[in-house]
């Protein structure tokens, strides 16, 4: 098994190898292509990813400080005017609220953050990010799921790579004073979820993350085993391939939707 020597590392294939050692063995090592859909509504489903991504781009237009008027002049689907409002009447203040808590900021949109991590390098990609001269820091990710809210929402972003590597990065970059991360749902404006780590937490972070990359470079291919939760199978290409059903899964049934979505874009891992 080898992983290419350039292979950089990110929230995106670090989730696929959680999720399911194989999948990322097919898709990140072998690169298999597999032609399958990965929802029953696929059509549905890719209006959604594209609306997605427009509204990721208004914000970013935003924030390079085209007028308001004209960026929802051109939000002219009605998903993408509700998410739009949404961010205008909500998604907006929290980003104040942030700037206040920090202090004086610059805000960062769609900033790109590479860093190394021992031998591996790592990517990650912030849709905002707050950066204070203090040292003060807060990383935005506007999520568009479709599901308003979950029970168990907070809980599993805690556990989710994206929150843990995110969180990181930017000490392995620098050293911050402070970082907080807030996800804000397009779907659900009122009720961001916000994660502060304290700086004390990042040198277990960290031992986690060289353990995990550790452990990948040095697996055996007969080591990139199917995962046991077969859920995950519902909504990934390769179910055929394993033999693990043909027909994809429901949009509704994923409660982890947003993790087949990425604009490049569990429990504990165990060992």
């Amino acid at each position: 098994m080898n992983i290419k020597e350039d292979f950089t590392y990110s929230q995106s294939n670090l989730q696929d190898y959680i999720d399911c050692p194989y999948k990322f063995y097919l898709k990140h090592i072998l690169e298999l292509p597999w032609p399958a859909i990965l929802y029953q509504e696929a059509l549905d489903y890719e209006m959604h990813l594209k609306m997605g991504e427009q509204f990721h781009t208004l914000i970013h237009q935003y924030g390079l400080g085209i007028p308001i008027e004209y960026l929802s002049a051109s939000a002219n689907h009605t998903m993408l005017s509700l998410w739009w409002n949404n961010f205008l009447s909500y998604g907006k203040t929290y980003i104040e609220e942030e700037e206040e808590k920090i202090g004086e900021a610059q805000r960062f949109y769609e900033i790109p953050l590479n860093a190394t991590l021992g031998e591996y390098r790592i990517s990650a990609a912030f849709d905002m990010l707050l950066l204070s001269p203090s040292g003060k820091a807060c990383i935005f990710d506007w999520k568009t799921e479709r599901k308003q809210t979950h029970p168990q929402r907070r809980k599993r972003l805690a556990k989710r790579i994206q929150t843990r590597l995110y969180c990181l990065m930017p000490y392995l970059v620098q050293t911050p004073t402070e970082i907080s991360m807030l996800y804000w749902f397009a779907n659900d404006p009122q009720n961001p979820e916000r994660f502060d780590v304290h700086p004390d937490q990042t040198q277990k972070e960290r031992s986690y993350f060289e353990r995990l990359l550790n452990k990948i470079q040095n697996n055996k291919e007969s080591d990139f085993q199917k995962t046991t939760q077969e859920h995950h199978c519902l909504f990934c290409a390769y179910r055929s391939f394993c033999e693990r059903g043909i027909q994809a899964g429901g949009i509704d049934e994923n409660i982890d939707e947003e993790s087949h979505y990425s604009l490049d874009q569990v429990d504990e891992f165990a060992y």
